[in-house]
Formats: structure tokens, C-alpha cells, sequence
């Protein structure tokens, strides 16, 4: 089973993809729901249900969090059965008191249900904390493989004894955030997955029928191989290296099929022919840095909008602590020491149950600000704490204020890849420090990603255009002899050959009409 994760603003927005996917037409694709904690299973009441129950907690800005579960196309699981799993992950994440909605769809060659989950209890209010859920995720479906024998995946982040983690190549941004939106794997995943099978083939055959199976393919681009299905690709060296073209032709001994030279392609090319090759060559690697341009163009725009929304945030609980800090000062003599005591206590008894004590009962936390009141007939000055518990309430909300913004941070380092403790019950340095170590790592994965930019852009800039590169192929192809045409259909493969003939009849529409504006 693979899991993936995501959190969101509004439940309406996902109930309503969850029921008619992302186009809105989708209107067969829902199996059958199942609610837990609400009364119902219908996703749109849910959601409204939930979204009520979030906003009794203004603090918390983003209350859905979105679990999909996917199983094997070969598991045979049964509805029940996948509720038992939806449900077990939910208990070991501690949501069993929350509201959510299971909801399983058909429109996918494998069994997957998705979850919406509402982070704030509805009794309490408290928002749950997704802190390290994907190790806890994995723990549980590694257990829950072998429990139900469903089919064994090797994860990323938790192992069972004798299982050792994938090899695996970071997804792309790209394939990140389309997880994310449809809850599906990423495809290289989705891949890797059937890596145990895919390894297991002694021979190009068997690859290939191993690949069948699960409705992929292998083809052959450029100087590789990729897998497919025929919308989505992976490079096959990025599922694992030992499926790089390379290391299968050393495994199976013999070169890859479509590789394997004929006795036509052997004969010596013409010049002509041989020239419209280079010519094709070259066009294959100006297509192909445009493409990377255009991916190294998205990939800077996504860095510097997670950097953005990074500074966002620390902006954000930097604004907060200082609110906090003056909350604190009307109410305490020693406001620095009040604060470190209210951050001990945040952690041994959590941050609600601290800002509650915090409003009610601030001496808990140090010595009230008092101010001199001369007593009745002026005999003697009494010391007065009512200004400072009339402020402790407010410096209770600032509490608040500050552990939500701090929740929004380490949300924003953990896309960055950082698992250091951002919550409020690190202390101020911890959090400044893996705040920073988040802003420094998207800080230079921008530079990268500009440099990679600025790279491709140059060797573009020197680059002969596309459009150049046509011309030239056609007019060479049309200069052509018959028997160099026919040498040349044979050593081409199908795509380079579209592009040469295509190419042909655009020149011959450029010729004649010019010969019509002649005339």
C-alpha cells in the first residue's frame, strides 16, 4: 500500500473533488463512503459539518488534512476490509475521536480511498498536530501488509525486519504537488512499486510482461529507456539505476530490441542522408533543452513561492512573538522568565491547556505586575495585581496566536524536507534555528534552480531555433535521391522520421507559395 498526504483551507473545496473529481463531470467515480464521528456518509454534508466545527477554532487556518490510501492492482480487498485499514491508520495517528469521511473510488485500475479528516476535535477544539505522520502511516501499512497479506511495499521512511528502503530518485516538484492535488501516487511510484517483479526478469520478454501486467510499457527515448502508460513516463533509470538501458542489456545479455542494428542500418549512409541525421540529431537536443528550460522555469517559479510562503511564515510568528512578548509584560514583573516557564509548561501539558491556565491563573507563571494604591484614610501604600489579571486574557489569545503561527511554520519547513521541532514547545532558539535551516535550504534551492535557468538559457541563446532546424531538414530531405529516401525511412526510427517528412511539406507550401505570389 502506498500513502500520500496533504492539508487544506476548506472542506467544500475537497468534498466536492472528492465526488466529481477535478473536471466536475466525474460523476460515476464514487464506490461507496463512510463517515466516523459525524452520523452520515454524505461528503457535502460532512464537509459542512466539519467546516462548523473547524471555525469554533478561528486559530487554525488550515483544518483539512487529506489521507489516500492506494492498494495493489492485484490485492483483492473488500470494502470492509478497507475500512479496517482507513480506520486502523487513523487509531495509530490518534484521530480516532475526530470527525472524518472515507471515501472509495472506482476509476483507477487499483483499489484507493481517499480520507478527509477534520484536525480539530469536536469536543475539545484542539487542533491535531501532523507532526512525523508519514513515518506513522508507513509503520502501520508495513504491519498491516502482512496482518491482512496484501501485497508488501518497500517504504520510504519505516522498514519491517529483512525489507531495506527503495532506491528511489526525489519526485519533481511537478510530480509532488500532482500527488498531492489527486491523492494518487506520484508515477514514479507508482513504478517503483512493482521494482521486486521488475528486477526479477530474466530477459527483455519478461520485462515486458512484467510491465504489461500492471498496464505499463518500455520504449525507447533517446539514449535510454522509459516506462509509460501511455500519458505519464518515468525515466527507467530513475525507478532504480540497475534499470538503466545499460545495466539491462549487461543483465539480459543482448542489446536492447529496438537497438539491436539491422543489416540496412549498417549500410553506409550517404552524405546527403547522413547530413539530415546530424541535422535531426541536433534538433533532438534543441527540443530537448527547451523542454528542460521549461521545466527548470517551473521548477524556479515553485522554489521562490515556497520561499515566499517560508518568509510568510516566519514573518509571521516573529510579528506574534513580539505581541506575545508585550502581552506578557503588562501582566508579569519578569516577562523573559514567565515566558520560559509558559513554554515548559506548553510541552508538559500542551499549549491549549497552558494558554487556558495562562488567562485564568497567570500567577502560575510568575510574579504579577503590581501597582501602588494608597489604602482608605492614607494609612499605608497596597500593592494591586488587578490591571495584570484583567491583561492576562489577552496575553492568553497572544498565546494562541503565537502557536498557530508557529504550527504554519513548521507546515512550510517540512516542505522544505526539514524534521526539526517547529512547534511552540521548542524553545525560541530551537524554532529560530530550524526555521532558518528551512530558509536557508529553500534559499538554495532557488539559487539552483536560477542557475540551472540561467544555464540552459545560454546554451539556448547559442542554439540554432527550432523553426531553422525544420527548414534546414526539409530542404535537405527534399534534395534527396529516391534510393536515398529509402535508405533513409530504413535506418530513421517512426518519430525522427515524422519529423524529416514533416518537415518536407512545409518547405514545399513555403516554395509554392511564393511561386503563386509570383505569378
Amino acid at each position: 500500500m502506498i500513502a500520500t498526504t496533504s492539508s487544506g483551507r476548506r472542506f467544500a473545496a475537497l468534498a466536492r473533488y472528492l465526488l466529481h473529481g477535478r473536471s466536475g463531470e466525474e460523476t460515476e467515480r464514487v464506490a461507496w463512503t463512510a463517515g466516523r464521528n459525524l452520523g452520515l456518509d454524505d461528503p457535502e454534508l460532512a464537509a459542512a459539518i466539519m467546516q462548523a466545527t473547524a471555525n469554533a477554532n478561528p486559530q487554525v487556518e488550515v483544518p483539512v488534512y487529506h489521507l489516500t490510501i492506494n492498494f495493489d492492482p492485484a490485492d483483492a480487498v473488500t470494502p470492509e476490509q478497507m475500512q479496517a485499514v482507513a480506520d486502523r491508520v487513523l487509531a495509530d495517528l490518534g484521530l480516532t475521536e475526530h470527525q472524518a469521511l472515507t471515501v472509495a473510488h472506482r476509476d483507477r485500475a487499483h483499489p484507493h480511498v481517499h480520507i478527509m479528516v477534520n484536525r480539530v476535535h469536536p469536543d475539545t477544539g484542539i487542533a491535531w498536530d501532523r507532526w512525523k505522520d508519514r513515518p506513522r502511516i508507513e509503520r502501520t501499512l508495513r504491519e498491516l501488509e502482512r496482518e491482512l497479506g496484501l501485497r508488501e511495499v518497500a517504504g520510504r521512511l519505516y522498514q519491517m525486519d529483512g525489507k531495506g528502503p527503495p532506491e528511489r530518485a526525489p519526485l519533481t516538484n511537478g510530480e509532488r504537488r500532482q500527488a498531492e492535488r489527486t491523492g494518487d501516487p506520484a508515477f514514479p511510484d507508482r513504478v517503483r512499486a512493482h521494482l521486486p517483479e521488475l528486477r526479477a526478469a530474466q530477459s527483455w520478454d519478461e520485462l515486458e510482461a512484467t510491465l504489461a501486467r500492471y498496464g505499463l510499457r518500455l520504449e525507447r527515448k533517446g539514449q535510454g529507456l522509459v516506462i509509460t502508460d501511455g500519458r505519464q513516463h518515468v525515466k527507467a533509470s530513475r525507478v532504480a539505476r540497475d534499470l538503466s538501458l545499460r545495466r539491462l542489456e549487461q543483465r539480459f545479455g543482448i542489446p536492447y530490441p529496438e537497438r539491436e542494428p539491422s543489416a540496412q542500418a549498417r549500410e553506409t549512409l550517404s552524405p546527403a542522408v547522413e547530413q539530415v541525421t546530424k541535422a535531426l540529431d541536433e534538433h533532438e537536443r534543441v527540443a530537448a533543452l527547451k523542454g528542460d528550460r521549461t521545466h527548470a522555469d517551473q521548477e524556479l517559479a515553485a522554489a521562490r513561492e515556497r520561499l515566499q510562503r517560508l518568509n510568510g511564515a516566519i514573518e509571521r510568528v516573529r510579528r506574534a512573538s513580539e505581541r506575545f512578548d508585550a502581552a506578557l509584560a503588562r501582566v508579569y514583573r519578569d516577562p523573559p522568565a514567565a515566558r520560559a516557564r509558559f513554554t515548559r509548561s506548553g510541552v508538559e501539558i500542551g499549549e491549549e491547556r497552558a494558554a487556558a491556565v495562562l488567562g485564568s491563573e497567570p500567577e502560575q507563571f510568575g510574579a504579577l505586575k503590581t501597582a501602588d494604591r494608597r489604602r482608605a484614610l492614607g494609612l499605608g501604600v497596597a500593592r494591586d495585581d488587578r490591571p495584570a489579571r484583567l491583561a492576562a486574557p489577552s496575553a492568553a489569545v497572544r498565546a494562541r496566536e503565537l502557536a498557530e503561527a508557529s504550527s504554519a511554520l513548521g507546515l512550510a519547513a517540512r516542505e522544505q524536507g526539514e524534521h526539526a521541532d517547529t512547534r511552540q514547545g521548542a524553545t525560541g532558539k530551537e524554532t529560530d534555528r530550524s526555521a532558518e535551516a528551512a530558509r536557508g535550504e529553500a534559499e538554495t534551492l532557488v539559487r539552483r534552480a536560477a542557475e540551472r535557468l540561467r544555464q540552459l538559457q545560454q546554451q539556448l541563446k547559442h542554439a540554432p531555433s527550432l523553426g531553422l532546424l525544420e527548414r534546414s531538414i526539409g530542404r535537405a530531405v527534399d534534395r534527396l535521391m529516391p534510393r536515398e529516401i529509402a535508405q533513409l525511412r530504413r535506418v530513421l526510427t517512426a518519430p525522427r522520421a515524422a519529423i524529416a517528412f514533416k518537415a518536407r511539406e512545409v518547405v514545399k507550401d513555403i516554395v509554392l507559395g511564393r511561386e503563386e505570389d509570383e505569378e
